[in-house]
């Protein structure tokens, strides 16, 4: 009978008596032979298994990147320090005699040798001096004299920075880390929550029947493709560092085009909103008849395909260039960039004032003015036309909404005009860093003028707070009571 206990009380009896046997390595995914997983290299207790060559090819790499003061674990999970033996014997193993004894000199603290220092050191691009890497990032400064530069290329960063503007360089980095995690989440959050409640209570057939609202339903449900996809994909690359929109080639043009586009359309629709608005307002029947729900249709439908088949352009000109997706440089970059600012930050709230002050003046008119009606017995005057009280306060909806967005979408077209106007001048690292936290903040702003929606109505508007009351009490809370008086009876 078979003695289980001799198969397992050593592990180099049992590698022997089985010859055969493999294991799987954690880092380079391969089966070998258990043989090749002799080295006990890590202190931590949990069992690890790497193969031996991917341990020496872990060191030396870790030695040639300079990284001489300790060499972690290499598996990721572990951040336990390697011990002196275990290196000791792995450079052994593959008769690395020269980078052993280099390695030991320097724990050893025998003197830095001219093949140490080659070894060990990269010279400063700016004065030569040997530098010594023992962690951290790639972007290094020289303390001797303050130039800033990649550890890995060796190359210059720009002008001679000083600690302390590379140092508002990281902060900056960590402001747009952190505005990117949690104000943007927020802003997902509220804009998620609002744009369904506006669409639940727009969507109701009484409301149906107004072209203006017709124009807020169709404006709130297409925020669900800028909250869950453009956005969305924003928080993951500003602050979580998944950066697949400048990786894949067709990620970076089918997320600009719904970018773009689903930007356009819920803003356009509050464009149409505002000139429906004029419409409603004009004492004229023939001028009234254009604020109709079967005209705001056609429009929303137009509207939307109009959209899509214009920014079709963003699927044929958007590449990526320098490890950054983005439109083509040149004479069709300098069109675009001039485009997007008339387009994007220029016309919209140009258009929305423009009829929203002659709305206002119409309405005015209205509670002035008065016309002759005959009668059969004789000749009275009567007041024109009012609107009435709900087109009213889906007025006061649609201005309140106009002045936000205005607000709010003012910082996102002078990005664009200082981009353009700059567009051929050498700027600093400070520079950079502070136009992309300017850029993410001006793109925050225009979620943040899409997430208020909801509250803009709620506050600005008694009407709309009365319908949200009544469907929570006779949707939910009835629902809720219904429910907990079923459960009881039962």
């Amino acid at each position: 009978m078979p003695n289980h206990r001799s198969r397992t009380h050593n592990k180099s009896c049992w590698s022997k008596s089985r010859p055969n046997k493999k294991a799987f390595c954690y880092v380079c995914y391969t089966y070998q032979a258990t043989q090749l997983f002799s080295t006990k290299y890590c202190s931590s207790s949990v069992l690890h298994r790497v193969c031996d060559a991917c341990i020496h090819q872990h060191i030396v790499s870790a030695l040639d990147s300079c990284i001489v003061s300790s060499v972690t674990c290499p598996e990721s999970s572990c951040c336990a320090i390697l011990s002196l033996s275990a290196i000791r014997d792995i450079l052994l193993k593959y008769n690395d005699h020269d980078l052993l004894n280099n390695y030991l000199r320097e724990q050893n603290g025998k003197g830095k040798s001219e093949e140490w220092i080659q070894r060990f050191t990269l010279p400063c691009p700016g004065c030569n001096v040997p530098i010594q890497k023992n962690g951290g990032c790639n972007r290094m400064v020289c303390s001797r004299c303050k130039k800033c530069f990649y550890w890995t290329k060796l190359t210059m960063l720009g002008e001679d920075v000083n600690l302390t503007a590379w140092n508002m360089c990281f902060m900056t980095g960590f402001i747009i880390l952190n505005i990117s995690r949690y104000c943007m989440g927020l802003i997902w959050f509220m804009g998620n929550i609002g744009s369904t409640i506006n669409c639940i209570i727009f969507s109701q057939r009484k409301f149906r029947q107004n072209s203006c609202v017709l124009y807020f339903l169709a404006s709130s449900a297409s925020q669900y493709i800028i909250f869950n996809f453009v956005l969305v994909t924003r928080i993951l690359r500003s602050g979580f560092d998944i950066n697949a929109v400048n990786i894949f080639l067709w990620f970076c043009k089918i997320r600009n085009y719904f970018s773009l586009a689903f930007i356009a359309i819920p803003r356009y629709y509050i464009v149409f909103a505002s000139i429906d608005r004029y419409f409603a307002s004009c004492s004229d029947i023939y001028w009234r008849r254009w604020s109709s729900s079967k005209t705001a249709e056609r429009l929303i439908i137009g509207s939307f395909i109009f959209w899509c088949l214009v920014y079709i352009q963003a699927i044929v000109f958007y590449d990526i260039q320098n490890g950054t997706c983005s439109y083509r440089s040149g004479v069709y970059g300098m069109f675009f960039t001039i485009y997007l600012l008339i387009e994007s930050g220029i016309l919209p709230p140009l258009l929305m004032m423009i009829f929203g002050l002659i709305t206002i003046k119409n309405i005015q008119q209205s509670k002035r003015k008065t016309r002759p009606i005959t009668l059969v017995n004789g000749v009275r005057s009567a007041e024109f036309t009012r609107m009435s009280a709900k087109d009213i306060q889906y007025t006061k909806m649609l201005f309140s909404q106009i002045l936000i967005w205005t607000i709010l979408n003012m910082i996102n077209p002078c990005v664009l005009l200082y981009q353009t106007m700059t567009i051929n001048e050498t700027k600093s690292s400070l520079r950079l860093t502070i136009e992309t936290f300017l850029n993410n903040m001006s793109y925050m702003f225009i979620h943040l003028e899409f997430s208020l929606t909801f509250i803009i109505y709620t506050l600005s508007s008694s009407y709309f707070r009365i319908e949200l009351m009544q469907f929570i009490q006779k949707k939910i809370l009835h629902r809720l009571v219904s429910n907990v008086t079923g459960s009881n009876n039962t």
